[in-house]
């Protein structure tokens, strides 16, 4: 398998963390990966190459031709493309190299797709009209969530619902260029009952000093986890979310934790909206509208009942079973 897939600070981590989910499942079944990427942070680039056989570095965003010469070199069995850069041209180009091709996409933001398989994992994705191949087989929906290998021992785990909650995860992802953390770590010093607070930064965020002085001036006890090795550990500790609607989003559901989503980007918007429609999140809508009396409220209202939180996770975890990256191999293989 040859995957096509960057992490920076502008575009975030969830395109590679997915395709990594993606990459050690198919090497426990045998398989070999080799990796094209643009990534600027050192700490994911580790990780990708402890996922691969090969790992082609390159400085920039580049044309389908590098990657092409790359397929020459490696004759891969399968080919994936994921990040919304790759557009039609690139994929037609991709696709001329005669080898099965996966475009993982979200929501449907080209004229035209030229894939063998095109996988959207997202809650309603059916409802996205694709102009693709007419061979074109469509992966669509939450069957498809690929989780990474840390979530492979926490399937079927059904969290306790406590009485009261008080400890709090906030996850704003990989990158958080915007500096949302910070912001819903300002918010939660209105909360009036003490909390305690774990705040995983990832290896992109460039904010990390700001988040440390705020925690060290609130009321609450903050934890920062830099790099968190563990995500399921941190989730299995929650007993209430607070998270930017990305791929962190099916890893939550999958956990049964409780979570208030917020939307930070254009491709979140119906993940977040058709989530809460459902009655399976609680929604801030987009983060940059919401004052902190508009966080606190809805957190509050989470903390203090029970009943939502339990209602919250007994239907989240109906979504996401966990074996979603098998079935997407199990495609490939077909």
């Amino acid at each position: 398998m040859l995957i096509r897939a960057d992490a920076t600070r502008d575009i975030g981590t969830g395109h590679v963390m997915r395709c990594l989910a993606l990459a050690c499942s198919w090497k426990k079944q045998g398989g070999e990966i080799a990796w094209v990427t643009h990534c600027d942070t050192k700490k994911i680039l580790e990780r990708i190459k402890q996922n691969s056989s090969k790992v082609y570095e390159l400085s920039r965003y580049s044309s389908s031709e590098e990657t092409i010469d790359i397929i020459g070199e490696e004759s891969p069995d399968c080919i994936v493309l994921d990040g919304y850069q790759f557009d039609t041209e690139y994929q037609k180009g991709i696709s001329e190299c005669g080898i099965k091709l996966l475009v993982i996409d979200d929501y449907a933001h080209l004229d035209k797709y030229y894939a063998d398989i095109i996988l959207n994992q997202n809650f309603g994705a059916d409802k996205f009209k694709y102009n693709a191949l007419p061979q074109t087989k469509f992966l669509f929906g939450t069957d498809y969530v690929m989780l990474r290998s840390e979530f492979f021992n926490y399937r079927g785990y059904k969290k306790e619902i406590k009485n009261k909650a008080e400890n709090i995860l906030v996850t704003m992802g990989g990158a958080d260029a915007e500096n949302h953390t910070s912001k819903m770590l300002d918010a939660l010093n209105l909360v009036d009952v003490s909390l305690c607070i774990k705040v995983p930064i990832g290896a992109n965020n460039p904010h990390l000093n700001s988040v440390k002085a705020i925690a060290d001036k609130s009321k609450h006890n903050i934890e920062i986890i830099y790099d968190s090795q563990d995500m399921p550990a941190l989730m299995q500790w929650a007993d209430v979310a607070i998270s930017a609607g990305g791929t962190t989003t099916w890893e939550l559901l999958s956990m049964g934790v409780p979570s208030v989503l917020c939307i930070t980007t254009d491709n979140q918007e119906d993940i977040v909206n058709s989530l809460n429609r459902k009655g399976m999140v609680l929604s801030l809508g987009w983060i940059v509208q919401n004052n902190y009396l508009d966080i606190v409220s809805i957190l509050q209202k989470l903390i203090a009942n029970k009943s939502l939180r339990e209602e919250l996770n007994n239907r989240c975890q109906t979504i996401v079973d966990g074996i979603g990256t098998e079935r997407v191999i199990e495609a490939l293989w077909q």
